[in-house]
């Protein structure tokens, strides 16, 4: 452990204010790297004083989430070096070079943060020990680094020789083509305090796309699309027109969706402008004949 000093609480955050940015400036600052396919590609998690290089946590990683996103950080109550127990704490929120953007009010071991943005926060924690009257703080503290990611905007397109119409049967040779383009939710834009240097597309991160077709004739019943460059007509062989969509979401090797619905976005596949959709036919049955208005 660093040198003990010993000095009245209030001239702590001065203290702080004055010194941590020198010590912070020698920290590798937070600057993912694509493509992002893991917590540890963005560089999240903790990193104490001494260190250069972050310990990657899983769970620093969080969706944005349009009703309010917040998170709880707790630091530890007990002292490793003393065994003591802590007694008050100071939370600073840090740029990415170091520098002290603000200083929270909470004292108590356990700081709130709400109305999360997208993009990079840093939290940092000092401790202080009341040992019989004296007030006693180490210079050491750690960081949290956390990212909320993102939401998407997905647009689709069939291609420009997709067939709208067949009859039962008569099933076309051509294959139809979907495609898609993802791109960050221009509505919400990253957060801008810190200067962290943010992904700049969508597609920097590792997605899982789902595909499929609704029967109007059937529409509790997806049907799952593999291949979406690449569809066989066979695969819609019932009466009925057909919509295509398709569902994008963060990997779950970044952060796993559950059962968040606002972690899941999707797009209904659209060609000239306008919804697509695959209307097969029905085949007439055979004519019958009948025997009227005779002359003989």
């Amino acid at each position: 452990m660093k040198a003990t000093k010993t000095m009245l609480k209030a001239s702590l955050v001065g203290l702080f204010l004055i010194t941590t940015t020198a010590v912070f400036a020698q920290q590798a600052p937070p600057n993912p790297v694509t493509p992002i396919s893991e917590p540890s590609d963005l560089y999240v998690g903790t990193i104490n004083d001494d260190e250069t290089n972050v310990t990657p946590v899983t769970g620093a990683v969080f969706f944005y989430n349009p009703t309010g996103t917040s998170v709880a950080l707790t630091a530890s109550t007990t002292d490793v070096v003393t065994g003591l127990g802590y007694t008050e704490y100071i939370w600073h929120r840090i740029g990415q070079d170091g520098e002290i953007i603000s200083t929270e009010s909470e004292t108590g071991g356990t700081l709130t943060v709400s109305g999360l943005e997208p993009g990079f926060y840093r939290y940092r924690v000092y401790g202080w020990i009341d040992d019989n009257g004296v007030t006693c703080q180490s210079d050491e503290y750690q960081d949290m680094i956390f990212f909320v990611l993102r939401p998407l905007a997905i647009t689709s397109e069939a291609g420009t020789d997709a067939i709208e119409q067949f009859c039962l049967g008569d099933v076309p040779t051509e294959q139809l083509t979907l495609t898609s383009a993802v791109a960050f939710d221009p509505s919400v834009e990253y957060n801008t305090v810190g200067g962290f240097p943010n992904p700049a597309n969508a597609e920097d991160f590792e997605l899982s796309y789902r595909w499929y077709a609704v029967n109007d004739e059937d529409a509790a019943n997806e049907i799952a699309i593999t291949d979406p460059a690449n569809i066989d007509y066979n695969l819609f062989n019932a009466v009925g027109t057909y919509t295509f969509h398709v569902e994008v979401t963060y990997a779950s090797t970044i952060k796993d969706r559950e059962t968040r619905e606002h972690a899941i976005w999707d797009a209904q596949v659209m060609l000239a402008g306008v919804a697509y959709e695959l209307t097969v036919t029905p085949r007439p049955g055979r004519p019958t004949i009948t025997i009227e208005a005779v002359t003989d």
